[in-house]
């Protein structure tokens, strides 16, 4: 399972609910977490999506918006 709070952190849980890993993912709200392939892709209040793999390490990150981004969907 993966959340997000409005400190901007990720964290990863096992099957058993133990926070297994916290990222420090964003700089405001994360929004929304989805879930593509074997990534899983955020969004914020700091006008950045990223991509982080299922380890939660960041694999690329875009800034193409100027403001908030509330959602994201995948489209596959």
């Amino acid at each position: 399972m993966i959340t997000g709070s409005q400190d901007g952190k990720i964290n990863i849980w096992d099957n058993s609910f133990n926070k297994i890993k916290e990222i420090q993912a964003h700089s405001d709200i994360i929004r929304k977490i989805i879930v593509h392939n074997d990534d899983f892709v955020t969004c914020s209040n700091d006008s950045f999506i990223k991509i982080f793999n299922n380890e939660g390490e960041m694999k690329k990150e875009f800034k193409e918006h100027e403001s908030f981004i509330y959602a994201i969907s995948s489209m596959t």
